[in-house]
């Protein structure tokens, strides 16, 4: 394991981390959701209830790579999340209650594994986890945002063309619906290899394989 002067994110990532809005991406799951609906009604008005919507965003340095990951909570998985803050059981979600769930956020990065060239990574926390209430403070099952930012340093001397793997496990007992878009930086052109499905079951691997690759490679 790395010291904590390894590990820290340099303050210019942060800076451009800190920009990072999530409306966008948040909506096109939505949308993709709903045409899916549209195309099988077998599913049915169940669908957005029975998955939590995964947004990976993967932004990769030579040196590092800084993940940005959107949990959307629908239906009875937004219900149990929404009871779980409303600790005075009164209905409505205070800020100190918000604030009180957002603290028990810290350790989630043991969920996240990075690989590269066989050895695993360390994943630490990039900023305090975001929450959105989308509008609505009651403990009812109206849809919530949960916002987290990871980072890790890459291995030394990296080379093109390497492939690093991202396990994701965040509330892995739940169905998911899963998305992902990377970014690269200083360079690097990242490429994703494998995502497995966009809808799995809990329990279901969750693993991504993108290939680290130099723009400048071949010339």
């Amino acid at each position: 394991m790395a010291d904590n002067s390894s590990t820290s994110p340099p303050r210019s990532i942060t800076r451009q981390m800190a920009s990072y809005s999530p409306a966008r991406p948040v909506f096109a799951i939505t949308l993709l959701v709903l045409v899916v609906c549209t195309c099988y009604p077998a599913m049915g008005h169940g669908v957005l209830s029975a998955q939590i919507e995964h947004h990976v965003k993967v932004v990769v340095a030579t040196t590092h790579v800084d993940l940005a990951i959107d949990l959307t909570f629908h239906g009875d998985h937004a219900l149990v999340e929404r009871r779980r803050m409303d600790a005075d059981r009164d209905g409505r979600i205070s800020k100190s209650e918000l604030t009180t769930y957002l603290g028990q956020m810290t350790g989630l990065e043991k969920r996240v594994q990075l690989q590269a060239e066989g050895r695993e990574l360390e994943v630490v926390q990039l900023y305090d986890p975001e929450l959105s209430l989308l509008e609505n403070d009651r403990a009812g099952s109206h849809p919530l945002t949960l916002r987290l930012f990871y980072f890790t340093r890459l291995p030394r001397g990296l080379r093109s063309g390497r492939v690093f793997e991202l396990a994701e496990r965040l509330w892995s007992r739940a169905p998911a619906f899963f998305s992902m878009e990377t970014h690269g930086r200083e360079g690097v052109r990242p490429a994703v290899i494998s995502t497995g499905p966009p809808f799995r079951e809990g329990g279901m691997s969750r693993i991504f394989r993108i290939r680290y690759a130099l723009k400048d490679e071949g010339k």
